[in-house]
């Protein structure tokens, strides 16, 4: 077992298992590319958190932020796959669902029914 009981890696070859058969190697040298575009990205997703919604939580007196409202919908699309027989791929629809607004980060909330915009 590569994990001891505090949960520290014992393996012997340097490796992370997931899964019985599927290894990670978490270090390898001089692949750090990969590694500092990932950070960049999950902090540039970050951003989310700071673009405001215009629509305020149910009893709340605050408005939504985008991340929260993309963590929302993906746990109920989640949930909703586990009580109701659809035939989707539920991954997609919930990677759909955290991506559908990226695009927020650099334009802001738009209002659906907003006649402007």
């Amino acid at each position: 077992m590569p994990f001891d009981k505090t949960g520290r890696n014992n393996s012997r070859d340097g490796t992370h298992r997931i899964r019985k058969g599927t290894s990670l190697n978490m270090i390898q040298a001089g692949n750090t590319e990969g590694i500092s575009d990932f950070v960049r990205f999950v902090l540039e997703i970050d951003k989310l958190k700071g673009v405001l919604r215009k629509v305020k939580p149910m009893g709340e007196d605050r408005y939504e932020n985008t991340a929260e409202h993309s963590w929302q919908i993906a746990l109920f699309a989640l949930s909703l796959s586990q009580v109701v027989e659809i035939s989707v791929d539920v991954n997609r629809v919930i990677a759909m669902l955290l991506a559908h607004d990226l695009g927020e980060i650099d334009a802001g909330d738009k209002f659906v029914f907003a006649q402007d915009g």
